[in-house]
């Protein structure tokens, strides 16, 4: 139900009709490029700026990736505002099961007595433990919380204001914040192909998520200066946190439910 309910309001259909940004100054833009047929394209250019609305279109998507692991707002507003993705849910499960995995090579660190050691048969046989899929209930409950709490006090930030919000910008915001969790992702090849186990690692990892949260919803609302969405997403993290920590101390720590050839 929790996943369901992150799904539906980051990922559901816009009612709107598509709009674009300028990836240099964020002014509104109409189109990306022109078609004319017979396989000339011509690239828009910003009526504020004049500058190439998007140069994105024309790179690889490793080149994209490369911009966005250094927190470049050109490249998100290029993936957070530019870009359509057909099955954008499959993202949300990827990066649930990131988090939850990572949780569980913690909570088996904290128990084993070979703390910086990772045993490669574990990663294989972690799938079929009880404790990963309390990790993923674990993971959707914290996101549930953290993108409530931003949303909730974004919203009475714009009240405040006295600006006046639309779905779709809720949907913006809730996006933007689901999709910058992708550093999660890193930390697993860190772990498979290493072998070894750094509480360095998941810091890391945790300040880059922390910074890209914030470049993203400086990105989607142009209202957030870099100050308020750092404030936002820390709020957020907090309230998560106090969450977790209020749940008892058997549910946190779960203990071990490992098959026998594990």
């Amino acid at each position: 139900m929790l996943l369901n309910f992150i799904i539906f309001f980051t990922f559901c259909e816009n009612t709107v009709m598509k709009s674009y940004q300028c990836i240099q100054c964020g002014w509104d833009a109409k189109e990306l490029y022109r078609d004319f047929k017979g396989g000339i394209i011509k690239i828009a250019h910003c009526v504020h700026c004049h500058e190439v609305v998007d140069k994105y279109t024309e790179y690889e998507p490793v080149i994209v990736f490369l911009d966005a692991l250094l927190l470049k707002t050109p490249a998100y507003r290029h993936i957070l505002v530019n870009t359509d993705y057909k099955s954008p849910w499959k993202l949300v499960i990827i990066l649930l099961f990131c988090d939850a995995f990572t949780k569980l090579v913690e909570q088996r660190s904290a128990r084993s007595s070979r703390v910086g050691r990772l045993e490669p048969d574990y990663v294989f046989y972690s799938a079929l433990e009880w404790d990963l899929y309390w990790n993923i209930f674990m993971a959707s409950a914290e996101l549930l919380v953290f993108l409530g709490v931003v949303i909730l006090l974004w919203i009475v930030w714009m009240k405040r204001k006295r600006k006046s919000t639309t779905l779709h910008e809720y949907q913006m915001v809730v996006r933007a914040l689901v999709m910058s969790d992708f550093g999660k992702i890193l930390l697993i090849p860190v772990m498979l192909w290493g072998q070894t186990y750094s509480v360095f690692y998941i810091w890391i990892c945790h300040v880059f998520v922390l910074a890209s949260n914030i470049q993203a919803l400086k990105v989607v609302s142009i209202d957030c200066s870099l100050q308020f969405s750092f404030i936002l997403v820390c709020l957020g993290y907090t309230a998560q946190w106090f969450v977790v920590s209020w749940l008892p101390a058997h549910w946190t720590d779960v203990s071990s439910s490992v098959l026998p050839f594990s």
